[in-house]
């Protein structure tokens, strides 16, 4: 697990907050963002994600709905507490080049904060190895992947063979792709980048400026709707 990695989309998720004086039962936002702080405690710590669970399930009860509240931010809270003791508590934490190891724990990292879905925009991809910490992990969610028409067959047959009941893979393809972005369900986004490091370009993951991600998001759904897709 990378703390770093973590401990961001801690703080990604606070800001994203919905105003709990509106919620309802039928509330789409405040479901989804339950469940991310669900998902992210779990990666954190197993044992404390009960008490998220257990205060989500009676959250429609008015009279004990502050009290359900109170102990999932107290949850979010202590986890938030934990990894700034261990990383440093500078919300403006620094990204650089790693290793490959590093990297794929990075990733690994986050892609486990999703709860529902992952949106992966890139030229390319290996569907294997990016798919291989959600495998492991036995961890369900939507993965859609918008991507250049070079590799359509070998992403064919790499999603006949890797998607699952709890793993539901959607590829379209369009042209022109520059990015290398990755979109945690509905409240933030980062970049993968390269840099120059020795005989070898190093990876890392970097987040996006919360403005420039909706306007990314919103660049790419647009996209997303008049893509090809992968069986077309």
């Amino acid at each position: 697990m990378n703390k770093k990695v973590l401990l961001h989309q801690f703080y990604a998720l606070m800001k994203s907050m919905p105003d709990f004086s509106t919620y309802t039962p039928e509330s789409l936002a405040h479901a989804q963002w339950m469940g991310s702080a669900y998902a992210m405690v779990y990666l954190w710590k197993p044992m404390p994600a009960i008490s998220i669970a257990d205060a989500i399930e009676f959250m429609p009860l008015q009279s004990e709905r502050n009290k359900h509240l109170e102990r999932i931010l107290h949850a979010l809270s202590h986890a938030i507490a934990d990894l700034q003791a261990a990383v440093g508590s500078d919300k403006e934490l620094e990204f650089n080049a790693e290793t490959a190891g590093q990297f794929d724990d990075a990733l690994s990292t986050l892609l486990l904060t999703s709860h529902e879905t992952i949106f992966v925009v890139s030229p390319d991809l290996n569907l294997e190895v990016f798919l291989s910490s959600l495998i492991e992990a036995n961890h369900s969610v939507r993965l859609r992947l918008l991507l250049e028409p070079n590799s359509k067959e070998a992403l064919l047959k790499a999603k006949e063979t890797l998607e699952t009941d709890i793993i539901k893979i959607d590829i379209r393809f369009t042209e022109g792709i520059q990015d290398r972005l990755i979109f945690v369900d509905e409240f933030n986004g980062w970049e993968c980048k390269q840099t120059s490091s020795g005989e070898k370009p190093q990876s890392y993951l970097v987040p996006i400026d919360a403005t420039l991600a909706v306007y990314k998001r919103r660049q790419y759904e647009e996209l997303w709707n008049n893509a090809i897709n992968l069986y077309d």
